[in-house]
This record gives C-alpha cells, structure tokens and sequence, in this order.
C-alpha cells in the first residue's frame, strides 16, 4: 500500500452531503476511476496469489505470536476482537447497527478459515462492515486484502481507528480498505464483480426493510463465487428454500445483544443465528 490510511470511497447517490475528512480517511467523489486504486491493488494481489507471493497462513499476524497454533487461533482471535471499538451509544436503529459480538466474530472467522481455507491468502470482502469487527479479523487471519463496504460514515470512523488499533500487541496488515456506499446499490455489483474470492458478513436483519438480508446475500454472490453470512434462524427455511442447492447451514449459534437503544428493557439478550455458506453453483 502507499498509503498508511485507509481511503473511504464515496460514491453513491446515497451520501448527498458527506463529512469532511478526519482522523487520515481519504474521501473521494463520484466518478468513473473513483476506486481504480483499491482495485488495481486488489488485481496485483490475484497475480501475487498465483504466483505464490502471498504469505500463507504460518506467517499470518495471529499465526506469528506465541500460542499461534491453530488449536489456539480461536482464542487468540477472540482476545484481539474483545478490544475491537464498536457503536457504543452511536448505534443507528434505521441501520439495524448492532457489533458482531467478539466470541460470535472468532467463531465465525476461525470456522471458515479452518474448516474452508477460505480467509488465508484470499481477497475478501465485508459487506455492512460497520466498525470493522469481522474485517479485522480476517485481516488477522492472513487475509491477502480485505475491503469493508458500509453506508454509515460515522461507523466508517471507528472503522479508520480500529485499523490502527493494536490487539493484544498485533496491527492489522496495511491492505486494509474502506468503501463508503450503499451495499444494495447495483453500482457495487456491477464495479466490484468478480473482483474477490470470499465474501463475509453480520447484514441487518430485516427487521426495519424487510427482505435486505438476502439483497445483502445477493450482491455478495456478484462479487465472490462464496459467501459467509449471519441469518436469523427463524429464517432458516425461507432462507434454504429460496437458495435451494446454493447454501448449506452450518451451524447455530448465539448472538448476544447488550442493550444498545433506548427502547430496550433488558441489559441483553441471546438471539439464535445461523452461520450460512452460500455458493453460485
């Protein structure tokens, strides 16, 4: 990377009045070479990954510290996402904006990289990134490039922050992106297709517009051949008949929600989730 920042790319109809730049984020406007420098950098590192010139997984962050054996990864990742920085009291409900708890993100991550080999030397990419909890992570796992999609600047900010954070002692690698926009608009399925090799991500529900979630799904699928999603399980059947023969649950699990707005009445609460593997084919 020649630049220690991360660049936020703005460009959507759905940002009419975006924030000055802070805290190093580079903005860019609208236009057809907008995010030239994020995909060229991403094509050089195809070429790298063909060729080998990758570090594989033996000399990913977590790998190089003491107790990086994979029997151990899972609780290491879980101990550098605990001081992940996340909405605290800027959540946005409109947004369905709640962090991907730090045991649920190492879970998550460690399944598929273990069990897949899909995080490792990939491109990848998090869609509804928000604060980056799983976008760090996978950046710790040895991804080759990781690039965060959100439509929120202000979680974008924390996102800048958390790139620089150190997580009991380790930094994220510099290819580490951000892009401010609008995850469903089709300009992201149509500039970014094809461009990665996984896809994962913790989208809204649908609690507020009905039916995102798989919108979310959808645009993944346009821009990797596999992708990795968090979905309630009272969807799971809607969700596996309308995806028939692309998507294998893979497990269950609990999402634990502390209490985030105002509305709430408890300190928090567990909700059942389902860890979903989605394919073209």
């Amino acid at each position: 990377m020649e630049e220690a920042t991360i660049s936020i790319l703005a460009f959507t109809k759905h940002q009419p009045n975006p924030p000055p730049p802070q805290l190093g984020i580079v903005l860019l406007t609208c236009g057809k070479l907008t995010n030239k420098k994020i995909l060229e950098e991403l094509e050089l590192n195809k070429k790298l990954l063909k060729q080998g010139g990758v570090p594989p997984l033996s000399t990913a962050p977590l790998a190089a510290v003491p107790g990086g054996s994979l029997p151990n990864l899972l609780r290491d990742l879980e101990c550098c996402l605990e001081e992940v920085e996340t909405f605290g009291t800027r959540a946005k409900i409109r947004l369905e904006q709640y962090p991907t708890p730090a045991h649920l993100a190492a879970c998550v991550l460690h399944t598929i990289e273990t069990s897949f080999g899909d995080i490792s030397g990939r491109l990848v990419a998090d869609l509804g990134c928000g604060c980056g909890n799983l976008t760090v992570g996978a950046s710790l796992l040895g991804a080759a490039s990781v690039v965060g999609f959100d439509i929120d600047p202000d979680a974008l900010q924390v996102f800048e922050s958390n790139r620089h954070n150190d997580f009991d002692g380790l930094r994220c690698p510099d290819d580490v992106e951000a892009v401010l926009c609008d995850v469903t608009s089709s300009v992201i399925s149509s500039r970014w297709h094809g461009v990665f090799d996984t896809v994962i991500m913790n989208p809204p529900f649908g609690t507020k517009k009905k039916g995102i979630d798989l919108e979310f799904v959808k645009v993944g699928l346009q821009l990797a051949p596999v992708v990795y999603s968090l979905h309630k399980t009272s969807t799971r059947n809607h969700i596996v008949k309308k995806f028939e023969g692309r998507c294998q649950v893979l497990a269950q699990l609990r999402f634990n929600i502390d209490h985030s707005y105002k509305f709430h009445t408890r300190d928090s609460v567990d909700i059942s989730v389902d860890l979903i593997k989605f394919c073209k084919k």
